[in-house]
C-alpha cells in the first residue's frame, strides 16, 4: 500500500532533567506542570521515545511504524538503501538552564562494538543565550590519554579544552569523539545520529534524583576520544540570510528564511524536516489541508511529496540526508 503523503506533525517528547529549565515550554507558547525540562525530542525514533504523529489520516502511529510500513516513501531512496526503514535523526530543542556535563559520544565503530548502535555525531544551533554563556567544545591542546586522566582526577580539565563564548546563529558541527559541555544559559536546536550514548567525563561533582554522584566514563571516554585540537568545531554564518550550515555524513542542515511564500521541491532521495526556531506559517500541499507550523514546531515532510510551499513569516531550519 502506497502512502498518501502529506505534511507529519508529530507531539513532543518532553525529557525532565537535573540541568534544565521552563524554557521550552515558554518558546513553545505552552504551558507545562514542571519547570525542569532539559530536552524537547521533536522526531525521534528512538525505542521509548518515540514521536507519535498527531495530524491526518495517520494520526496515533509513531514514527517507526510510519517508516516500517512505508520505508522509502517516507525517508526516501537515498536513505532507504543506506539505512533500511530505520529514521536515522534525532532533533530536539534542548535548554541548558544549568550546565551539562562533559562528555563525549562514540563513533559508528565503536557504537556498534559495544552497544550494537549507532554512533553519535550532532550538530546545534544556538537559538538564544543568557549574556556571559559558553560552550566547551573539543580540545585546545593535544593530549595523551594519560594526561587526560590526570587532568580528570586533578578536576582541573577546562583549561585544556576549546571555550567559545555564545551568541545567537552559532553553528557547532561536534563530530564523535568531540569533548563538550553546554554552558548555562544556552537554548539550542540539535540534530544527530539517532543514538542516546553518552560516555560522562566530568559532572563538577553533582548528584543525581537519587543524592550520589552521577556516574562517570572516563575509561570508555578514552576509547572514544579525539585528543587532537580541532579550530573548525564553530561557525556563524551571516545572519537573516539563507545558509548552509552543516553537510556531513550523518545529515545536511540549513537555515532558511521564507517571507511571503516558497516553493519547495523533492528529490525522492530524503525526507526533510522543518524546525521553526522564528516566526510562523503553514506547509501547504496541493489536496491536503495545510498544516501550520510556528515558533518551536517542527514538521516533518516525507519524501515521496513531490513539492510544498512554504508561506508566512518564518525562520526555519532544514534537516535532509
Amino acid at each position: 500500500m502506497s502512502m498518501k503523503p502529506y505534511p507529519l506533525k508529530f507531539a513532543p517528547v518532553f525529557k525532565p532533567t537535573i540541568w534544565g529549565g521552563d524554557r521550552i515550554a515558554r518558546f513553545k507558547g505552552m504551558e507545562l506542570s514542571r519547570a525542569d525540562i532539559g530536552e524537547s525530542w521533536e522526531i525521534s525514533a528512538m525505542e521509548g521515545s518515540e514521536s507519535v504523529l498527531g495530524n491526518g489520516c495517520y494520526a496515533g502511529a509513531t514514527l517507526p511504524e510510519l517508516a516500517g510500513r512505508f520505508g522509502a516513501e517516507l525517508i526516501g531512496t537515498k536513505v532507504s538503501a543506506r539505512f533500511g526503514n530505520r529514521f536515522p535523526l534525532l532533533i530536539k530543542f534542548l535548554d541548558a538552564n544549568q550546565d551539562l556535563s562533559l562528555q563525549v559520544h562514540p563513533n559508528e565503530q565503536l557504537a556498534r562494538r559495544r552497544h550494537n548502535a549507532s554512533g553519535k555525531s550532532e550538530m546545534w544551533y544556538v537559538v538564544d543565550c543568557r549574556p556571559g554563556t559558553r560552550i566547551y567544545a573539543g580540545f585546545s591542546r593535544s593530549l595523551t590519554p594519560k594526561r587526560f586522566r590526570r587532568l580528570v582526577d586533578e578536576n582541573n580539565l577546562l583549561p585544556s579544552l576549546g571555550c567559545y563564548d555564545s551568541c545567537p546563529g552559532d553553528v557547532y558541527y561536534l563530530a564523535a569523539g568531540t569533548i563538550h559541555g553546554i554552558g548555562a544559559g544556552n537554548f539550542l536546536v540539535e540534530i544527530q545520529e539517532s543514538s542516546d550514548i553518552t560516555y560522562r567525563v566530568s559532572d563538577y561533582g553533582r548528584k543525581g534524583a537519587d543524592g550520589k554522584p552521577r556516574e562517570l566514563h572516563v575509561d570508555q571516554a578514552i576509547e572514544a576520544l579525539d585528543f587532537w585540537p580541532n579550530p573548525g568545531i564553530r561557525h556563524t554564518p551571516r545572519p537573516d540570510t539563507d545558509a548552509e550550515l552543516v553537510c556531513c555524513p550523518y545529515f545536511n542542515v540549513c537555515r532558511l528564511m521564507v517571507d511571503g511564500s516558497r516553493e519547495m521541491d523533492m528529490s525522492g532521495e530524503s525526507f526533510m524536516a522543518l524546525v521553526c526556531i522564528a516566526g510562523s506559517g503553514s506547509v501547504d500541499t496541493p489536496g491536503c489541508d495545510a498544516v501550520a507550523i510556528s515558533q518551536g514546531e517542527t514538521v516533518l515532510v516525507p519524501a515521496s511529496l513531490p513539492r510544498f510551499t512554504l508561506t508566512g513569516r518564518m525562520t526555519l531550519l532544514t534537516a535532509t540526508l
